[in-house]
């Protein structure tokens, strides 16, 4: 089975649905709460993180990967070690959406979003390259194109 990579994550050329196989969560990047560490949603490590290996990686859409070591105590799973890192390196912006996908092996792909347009910034730099007229209806949160 091959992969296809694009600004909205990967894309399964395979049959059946990788969401169905790889559970997501989604995370909203704060930077008080977030800049040294993020929790994996308790429910997610339930149902789909046991036997999480302690060194995990996090991986772009472009490719790029980051060691990050899991944190496990007894409020939660945390990304923590490398986690700055990888937060710095991809100048996350207060209140991006984070979306995380276990593809297996402690290996997880993640988007990222911009909160007001719900799109990757590789796709809002695509919108205005191409001179497309796009705004975003605060009363219905929707984006609109």
């Amino acid at each position: 089975m091959t992969s296809n990579h694009n600004c909205f994550g990967y894309i399964s050329a395979g049959t059946g649905s990788l969401l169905h196989h790889n559970p997501p969560f989604v995370k909203i990047y704060r930077r008080i709460q977030s800049l040294e560490r993020m929790r994996i949603p308790p429910e997610w490590v339930k149902r789909h993180g046991r036997g999480l290996p302690s060194n995990c990686y996090l991986v772009m859409p472009n490719g790029r990967r980051w060691s990050v070591r899991l944190l496990i105590v007894a409020n939660g799973c945390y990304f923590r070690t490398g986690w700055g890192a990888f937060v710095d390196e991809n100048r996350f912006e207060n209140a991006y959406v984070l979306f995380f996908t276990h593809v297996g092996g402690g290996v997880f792909q993640v988007v990222r979003c911009d909160s007001m347009t719900g799109c990757p910034p590789c796709m809002i730099t695509m919108l205005r390259k191409y001179n497309f007229q796009f705004t975003f209806n605060t009363s219905l949160n929707l984006l609109i194109c």
